[in-house]
């Protein structure tokens, strides 16, 4: 990039030429389905009213959606930082992937445990 390219200009060239390109398609079907999910829940009396069990239907698709996005968002990271060319960069994003894997593990197990919880009682 050059110099004299402003902070905006840059951050929206990044965003079209690494970030978007290093997002997995499967991310996306996952954002979709987590936004169908959602809207649905939020109308669920005026577009579903006589079907009272649909809104247990959509929390049922949306929580493995939710379950696996901190997968995936730590795997665009581990994408990222492949496509950024300086060290400093690099660097900064495999700590993001660290991070991002640390809390996906995090979030596994306690969505285990309280799923284990959830059973005996």
């Amino acid at each position: 990039m050059k110099k004299t390219e402003s902070y905006p200009e840059q951050l929206c060239q990044f965003t079209l030429h690494v970030l978007l390109p290093a997002v997995p398609r499967l991310t996306w079907w996952v954002l979709g389905l987590i936004g169908f999910s959602g809207l649905n829940l939020l109308f669920s009396k005026e577009l579903w009213p006589h079907f009272p069990r649909a809104a247990n239907w959509f929390w049922f698709s949306m929580m493995p959606c939710l379950a696996v996005l901190p997968w995936l968002g730590a795997y665009t990271a581990k994408q990222l930082r492949q496509r950024v060319r300086q060290w400093w960069w690099r660097g900064l994003w495999q700590l993001a992937t660290i991070g991002a894997y640390l809390v996906a593990i995090i979030g596994s197990l306690g969505l285990i445990i309280f799923s284990l919880i959830g059973m005996v009682i």
